[in-house]
């Protein structure tokens, strides 16, 4: 089973107090499960990390070296371990431009920023959000089955039926996810 796990999962596996920390933590241990993410994903980790790092609960050996570490060292070591506790594959999408024909403009734009332009209108999504749908969709169209896209955020778990109707991906939050197993 191949999931499209957005940001907010991962990082609430490492906030006790988020409503669906410990579903996270389940599904980050489960093996036969293939955690998906993308570019944006690693993105919004690094934004995220920077701002609320010091609020985490990341046990990261040797975190006396990282006593002595930059604040740029500490956010990509806490990225990295995040990465890798999660297991989280990042695919390789071929870089491939697609041509936005507006009324009096074309422009030649990367695949998942068209797929993203062109969902919009209809899923009405924050741009990030958008971005990881249309990936959400390449993925499945081109690459890799994707039986969910597994999120907390409120604005994609109310857009869930409009999206699996553009995307043919389910939308489910992390508790809904498990009780399918």
């Amino acid at each position: 089973m191949n999931i499209y796990a957005d940001t907010n999962i991962l990082i609430a596996k490492y906030v006790p107090n988020d409503p669906f920390h410990k579903e996270c933590e389940k599904i980050s241990k489960m093996n036969n499960i293939k955690k998906i993410g993308s570019p944006i994903t690693i993105v919004e980790l690094f934004s995220t990390i920077s701002r609320i790092y010091q609020k985490l609960k990341v046990q990261i050996d040797n975190s006396d070296i990282l006593n002595k570490a930059s604040r740029n060292e500490i956010i990509t070591a806490i990225v990295s371990y995040i990465l890798l506790d999660w297991n989280l594959t990042v695919p390789f999408l071929e870089n491939e431009n697609l041509v936005l024909v507006l009324k009096d403009f074309r422009i030649v734009m990367k695949k998942e920023a068209f797929l993203a332009a062109t969902l919009a209108p209809f899923i009405q999504l924050k741009t990030l959000d958008n971005m990881h749908i249309a990936i959400a969709k390449r993925l499945k169209e081109e690459y890799i089955e994707l039986d969910y896209f597994v999120t907390s955020d409120k604005g994609i778990l109310n857009k869930r039926v409009i999206i699996k109707k553009y995307t043919e991906i389910e939308v489910v939050n992390p508790a809904e996810f498990i009780d399918l197993l």
